[in-house]
């Protein structure tokens, strides 16, 4: 799948917004679904980033377990 610029910058907002948010009063089971998504997703990224770049498996958890660049 190719994300177009619109769908990158939708994504990016919401998961940004997602981040700063108490997210305490949502249904137990709702947050447990979201976060296997979430992790899905994060895991998927990663691979996609691993294989274009070639980096080790060191690297990438180093990435991975660290905070974004910017």
């Amino acid at each position: 799948m190719k994300m177009t610029d619109r769908q990158f910058a939708g994504l990016t907002i919401n998961l940004s917004t997602l981040g700063q948010v108490d997210l305490s009063d949502n249904d137990l089971a709702m947050l447990v679904q979201l976060e296997w998504l979430l992790r899905r997703a994060l895991g998927n990224v990663a691979r996609t980033i691993a294989d274009q770049s070639g980096e080790s498996d060191a690297a990438r958890y180093e990435r991975e377990h660290s905070e974004p660049p910017f």
